[in-house]
């Protein structure tokens, strides 16, 4: 298992990216499905960095929080499977429940957001979510072959 720990701080995603390519290119993994795992994991990662570590102050201002990600990726099983793990310790929050985008209604009339959470469900073959202790735990998976 490789392992990263990073501010939580968007600038960081190219370190996340480059462990998640070196965890999962040996295993021959195609360049289609290493492209959706770094999709999903950026999505979560962003969501994390955006609004894990914030909080409405009394006067409604966004008042930003020092925090961390871990970003946890291996590949085990036969045929291989990647499950990519990140832990934050801000907001309780499970993104996994945002209701995916209407697509019924025309784009320009959609409200923000969801998007990013849907190709998240679409991508990965398993995501969940965990609250434990002060920490959020997302999980997803993908098979490789």
């Amino acid at each position: 298992m490789e392992t990263i720990r990073v501010p939580a701080r968007i600038e960081f995603w190219d370190s996340v990216y480059g462990m998640i390519r070196s965890a999962l290119l040996p295993w021959g993994c195609e360049e289609q499905i290493l492209e959706q795992i770094e999709i999903a994991v950026e999505e979560l990662f962003t969501n994390i960095v955006s609004y894990g570590y914030v909080k409405n102050s009394e006067n409604e201002q966004k008042t930003s929080l020092k925090g961390e990600v871990v970003v946890e990726a291996e590949v085990s099983g036969d045929p291989p499977k990647a499950t990519v793990r990140l832990i934050d310790w801000g907001v309780s929050f499970n993104p996994l429940k945002k209701a995916d985008p209407d697509f019924q209604i025309p784009f320009d009339e959609r409200p923000i957001g969801g998007l990013g959470i849907y190709m998240v469900k679409k991508f990965m073959d398993q995501a969940e979510y965990e609250r434990r202790g002060d920490c959020n735990v997302i999980t997803v998976e993908k098979q490789l072959k």
